[in-house]
């Protein structure tokens, strides 16, 4: 089997504010894979800022198999991956504190019956918010 390269996608979060992200992984059919998702202060970094694992229903908190379309004969899997208020609440502020926080993230995926590689990476930054929750 060739080597899967991780594709590269930067994301940017509003801190105080859930965010929801699309992903769209083309020739495979990921129902029931497993799924780690992490969002690091550096790469091979030791502070976990964002951890996040596979859910069952899509819209949780987590990242989920929102559908499966096959043209052609080759299937789509769209991923959808939400994060939390509460989780973005708890990611440290920047450095100044003003700023915006600049981060890494990746995700990890293992088919059903399948190997884990990483499908996606990219930088991962939290705009620096003003209004929290009530």
């Amino acid at each position: 089997m060739p080597m899967i390269l991780a594709g590269e996608q930067d994301i940017t979060a509003e801190r105080y504010a859930t965010a929801e992200y699309d992903l769209a992984i083309a020739g495979i059919d990921l129902t029931g894979a497993a799924m780690h998702l992490q969002v690091r202060d550096a790469w091979n970094g030791s502070a976990v800022l964002i951890d996040l694992t596979d859910v069952a229903t899509v819209g949780d908190e987590g990242i989920a198999v929102a559908s499966v379309v096959t043209t052609s004969g080759v299937p789509t899997s769209l991923i959808k991956v939400v994060i939390d208020a509460a989780t973005m609440d708890t990611v440290p502020a920047a450095s100044p504190v003003y700023g915006d926080l600049d981060a890494v993230w990746d995700l990890h995926i293992t088919p059903a019956g399948g190997v884990r590689h990483v499908y996606y990476r990219g930088k991962f930054t939290v705009r620096g918010g003003s209004t929290r929750a009530a």
